[in-house]
């Protein structure tokens, strides 16, 4: 399921950023569009033309308040991507409501997603188990990671620089403005310097093309709560070593995330206990990269 899911996300925010479009044969206008239900805060703001929501949002009212259910006919290729996971957020319901459950049935070479959500629970994170251990919320955003020139240890040609042809870093004699590694000359285009770049350098090479450049990753968040000390999470930083079981996201590679941000926050429960509640945010390292300990704050204990 988590392979599935991370390959869901990858998907849609491929679709979003450009613009690809899926055939259809339904008619849209039996359809209403709206977010995608359960990918709070991915940068995903569109349904693909094969998957709608059909109709509108239902509300029940019972003796334990509002329920809602929205239904959603889904093509069999994106159905990894409409499963939500229960507790996870329900953006398409009025209020602060979670998924609770959900059933699917098939419909042809389509399947009917049927997701049921409910108000969150007030007091404490946990929702209806009545544990926050059992509480863990994950998600995704897009975000970007610069690559500054200064990573690779490059400076731009000046006029002198120019004159005495210099080779840049193409090989070719430079022009004002190009790229040049610090220690190149009219024979030798020179080296790149990766001692102020964050990333592992040992056996990748940093290529040249991305210089000054944002490139596009993901921004990993996930939030739980612990009984321990809330001073006993001060210290996460750095890069990743590993996670815990329920926090786990697709990509567990070592060396691939990034501490960014982190706030920590005391909730009592209703019996008085008090708890923790831990929300993390972590950079994905691009491509094959890998953040180096050393120059980011060493490796973290979860």
């Amino acid at each position: 399921m988590k392979g599935a899911f991370w390959r869901g996300i990858c998907k849609t925010i491929k679709n979003f950023c450009c613009n690809e479009v899926s055939n259809s044969t339904e008619n849209p206008e039996d359809f209403l569009e709206v977010q995608v239900p359960y990918l709070q805060n991915k940068g995903v703001t569109e349904m693909s033309n094969t998957t709608r929501m059909i109709g509108k949002v239902s509300t029940s009212v019972g003796k334990n308040g509002s329920t809602y259910s929205a239904t959603y006919l889904v093509a069999e290729h994106e159905l990894h991507i409409y499963e939500p996971e229960i507790y996870d957020k329900a953006l398409w319901a009025p209020g602060d409501c979670v998924v609770t459950s959900y059933t699917k049935e098939a419909a042809g070479p389509r399947w009917l997603v049927t997701i049921n959500a409910a108000p969150r629970e007030e007091g404490y994170g946990a929702f209806s188990t009545g544990n926050p251990n059992d509480f863990v919320e994950k998600s995704y955003d897009v975000s970007e990671v610069f690559f500054y020139a200064s990573w690779w240890g490059v400076r731009k040609a000046s006029t002198n620089d120019a004159n005495s042809k210099l080779l840049n870093i193409n090989g070719e004699p430079c022009g004002v403005g190009d790229f040049l590694f610090r220690n190149a000359s009219k024979t030798n285009k020179g080296s790149a310097d990766y001692s102020k770049s964050p990333f592992v350098t040992s056996g990748t090479e940093l290529s040249t093309s991305i210089i000054d450049l944002p490139i596009r990753t993901m921004i990993y968040s996930c939030a739980f709560y612990s009984r321990n000390n809330i001073n006993s999470f001060v210290g996460f930083t750095g890069v990743n070593g590993g996670f815990s079981s329920k926090c786990r996201p697709a990509e567990i590679t070592p060396g691939k995330w990034k501490v960014i941000d982190q706030t920590l926050r005391n909730s009592k429960e209703k019996n008085g206990k008090v708890w923790v509640k831990v929300s993390r945010k972590m950079l994905l390292a691009p491509f094959n990269l890998k953040w180096d300990p050393d120059k980011n704050g060493g490796n973290w204990k979860w």
